[in-house]
C-alpha cells in the first residue's frame, strides 16, 4: 500500500480504501485513467458530481474522501510521480480543501438520488451491507413494517431518519422483501390473464399479468392492424425511416466510418460525443458530460450497432465491420435493403437490452416491460398512470398481513414506465408530454411493432 511506509497500517489501509474507488471512477466515468494526472475540473466533477451519483456511503466516509485524496497527491509528489502536465500539486490540494464542504453537500443532497438511492443511503448509515442480501432484506422488512408513514417519508425524501420509533436490529427482522422482476425473460408466454385463477390457467411461478395494462385480448387489434399495414410495402418502409433510432444508427455508422478511438468502457471518446451532440442538436441540460453512456440518444443506436455486428470494438478502437448481416443502404437507393437494416437495428436493441442486467442498460421491469411494449410499440400506444400519485395508499400496510401490496404495484408500474421512457430516449418510441394527472402516453408505429414481434419470436427460441 502506498502509505504504509509513513503512517500506521490501519490508517494507510483506510486511506487506500477511499482513494482506490476514486481512481476507478476517474478512469471509468471521466475517461482519465492516469492516477497521477489531475486538473481542477477533474477534481471538482469527480467529488461533486460523479461520487454522489455513483457511490452510496455513510456521511463520515464522504467526509474522509477529500483528505485521503490530498494525502495521495502528496505521496505522488514525494515520489516524483506527479504528472507535469496536470495542475500544480499545491494548487490541487488547495482545490481539494476548497471542495470539502461542497462535496459533502453534494453527497448529502437527496434530490440527486432516487427513492431507492435514499433508502440505500440510509441503510448504509446503519452498517447494512448492500452486498449481503439477507441483511438488506431484513432492513427492507423493518422499513416496511416497523416505521410510521412519516418516518418512511423522511428516509425516502432525505436518506436520513433522526429519531426512529423502532431501532433496526437485523436479528429481529428475518423476513425477505419481494424481489424485483428479473431482466432475463422477455415476454409473458405463460403469464395468467386477468381471469386466471389456478395452475390450470398458468404456471404457478408465472408473474401475474401487469395490472396497469389492458386485457390481453385487446392485443389482437394492433396485430390485425399490423398485418393490414404490411400489405402496403411502400408505406411501412416509410414508417421504418421515421424511427429516430434508425435515423441515428445510420448517422452513427457514417460518423464511425473506417475507425474511431474508443474508451475502456467501449464508448466513443468525449470529443466525438460532443461533436455528435452538436450535430444532432441534443440538449443535455445542466449536467456535465463525463461519458457517452449519459447520452441515451447515442447509447441506444450504439448498443444496437454493436449487438448487430455493424460496428466492433478492437482494443482502443471502434471500427465499421467488414461484413454486416443487414448492411446499411439508403432508402433512396434500395428501399427493401433499407427496411431490412432498419428492422434489424430495432430488433437488436430490443434483444440486447432484454438480456442485459438492469444495472447495465437492461430492463428494470423485465417481463412487465415487454408486455407493456406489446401495446406501446404500436401506433395506438399505451397510456400509463403516475406510479406514486397517491402516496398514502401506496405506503399504507394491509391490516391483515402488514405488507404493502399497493407499494409493490406502484413499483411494477414505475419500473415499466422508466423502461419505456428510456426506450423513447433511445429513439425506439415516442412519448407525449406528461398530462396534468401525471399520466404519460408512449407510442410507436407499425415498424416498431413489427420489430418487437420479431424480437419476441427470437427470444422465445433462445435458451433461458
Amino acid at each position: 500500500m502506498w502509505r504504509r511506509e509513513s503512517v500506521p497500517q490501519e490508517q494507510a489501509d483506510d486511506e487506500a480504501a477511499h482513494v482506490e474507488p476514486l481512481l476507478r471512477l476517474k478512469d471509468e466515468q471521466l475517461e482519465s485513467p492516469d492516477p497521477s494526472f489531475w486538473t481542477e475540473q477533474l477534481i471538482e466533477v469527480l467529488l461533486t458530481q460523479v461520487v454522489p451519483r455513483k457511490v452510496i456511503q455513510p456521511r463520515e466516509m464522504a467526509m474522509a474522501q477529500a483528505p485521503a485524496l490530498g494525502q495521495f497527491f502528496a505521496f505522488l509528489e514525494s515520489r516524483g510521480r506527479w504528472h507535469r502536465d496536470g495542475l500544480e500539486v499545491g494548487r490541487a490540494r488547495r482545490v481539494l480543501e476548497g471542495l470539502e464542504f461542497r462535496a459533502l453537500e453534494a453527497a448529502d443532497d437527496p434530490t440527486a438520488r432516487s427513492f431507492s438511492g435514499n433508502l440505500m443511503t440510509y441503510a448504509s448509515t446503519l452498517g447494512v451491507g448492500l452486498e449481503a442480501s439477507e441483511q438488506f432484506e431484513a432492513f427492507v422488512q423493518w422499513y416496511n413494517t416497523a416505521l410510521t408513514d412519516a418516518e418512511r417519508h423522511e428516509i425516502s425524501d432525505t436518506g436520513r431518519l433522526t429519531s426512529p420509533s423502532t431501532t433496526f436490529d437485523p436479528a429481529e427482522w428475518p423476513g425477505a422483501a419481494a424481489p424485483a422482476p428479473s431482466g432475463g425473460s422477455a415476454f409473458f408466454s405463460d403469464a395468467p390473464g386477468p381471469g386466471a385463477s389456478s395452475a390450470a390457467d398458468a404456471h404457478a411461478d408465472a408473474p401475474p399479468w401487469p395490472w396497469f395494462l389492458p386485457d390481453r385480448s385487446e392485443m389482437e387489434q394492433p396485430l390485425l392492424t399490423l398485418a393490414q399495414a404490411e400489405e402496403e410495402p411502400r408505406a411501412i418502409a416509410a414508417e421504418h425511416a421515421e424511427v429516430p433510432l434508425v435515423q441515428r444508427a445510420a448517422q452513427l455508422l457514417e460518423f464511425v466510418g473506417a475507425e474511431r478511438a474508443a474508451t475502456v468502457t467501449g464508448a466513443l471518446k468525449l470529443v466525438d460525443v460532443r461533436d455528435l451532440i452538436e450535430e444532432w442538436g441534443l440538449d443535455l441540460g445542466p449536467a456535465t458530460l463525463t461519458s457517452m453512456w449519459q447520452v441515451d440518444e447515442i447509447t441506444g443506436p450504439w448498443i444496437a450497432l454493436l449487438a448487430g455486428g455493424w460496428i466492433e470494438i478492437a482494443g482502443a478502437k471502434v471500427r465499421s465491420a467488414d461484413e454486416a448481416p443487414a448492411p446499411y443502404v439508403p432508402a433512396s437507393e434500395d428501399a427493401e435493403s433499407f427496411r431490412l437494416f432498419a428492422r434489424a437495428t430495432m430488433m437488436m436493441l430490443l434483444i440486447s437490452i432484454s438480456q442485459e442486467d438492469p444495472e447495465e442498460n437492461g430492463l428494470r421491469g423485465g417481463e412487465d416491460t415487454m408486455a407493456a411494449l406489446l401495446f406501446a410499440a404500436g401506433p395506438a400506444g399505451l397510456t400509463l398512470p403516475e406510479p406514486f400519485s397517491d402516496l398514502s395508499e401506496v405506503l399504507t400496510p394491509s391490516p391483515a398481513s402488514g405488507n404493502r401490496p399497493a407499494l409493490e404495484k406502484a413499483r411494477r408500474l414505475w419500473r415499466a414506465q422508466s423502461d419505456l421512457a428510456r426506450l423513447a430516449a433511445f429513439g425506439l418510441l415516442w412519448h407525449d408530454q406528461e398530462a396534468a394527472d401525471g399520466s404519460r402516453r408512449f407510442h410507436g408505429n407499425h415498424a416498431t411493432l413489427a420489430a418487437l414481434i420479431s424480437a419476441v419470436d427470437i427470444l422465445r427460441e433462445a435458451p433461458r
